[in-house]
């Protein structure tokens, strides 16, 4: 049986990934009949190896969270542009990026 350090796993990582309904969990039931596949923890992210060499990396919510703030400094939107107004675009994508999503 395969067992992982989910010590800087996020908890809505190990849902999915362990949780019966999770979506990640027909995976990780497969990966323990697999002697070649390795697993590993890094920067809240899975990385699945086979004889060593990396063949996926399962992203943590935070990758989502980061993509979805890139989105709205990108594209903008009613919340962001009322911010940009009122502090200017660097402050409004910091407060943005850092203290309301925790993604910087």
């Amino acid at each position: 049986m395969m067992t992982i350090d989910t010590t800087d796993m996020c908890s809505h990582s190990q849902k999915r990934l362990f949780g019966e309904d999770g979506d990640y969990h027909p995976l990780w039931l497969s990966m323990q009949d697999d002697p070649e596949l390795t697993a590993v923890v890094r920067s809240r992210q899975l990385h699945v190896y086979r004889n060593g060499k990396k063949i996926l990396v399962l992203a943590g919510k935070s990758a989502r969270n980061r993509a979805y703030v890139e989105g709205l400094i990108t594209n903008g939107g009613p919340a962001i542009n009322t911010v940009r107004d009122m502090l200017g675009a660097g402050p409004a994508e910091t407060m943005f990026r850092r203290f309301l999503f925790g993604t910087e």
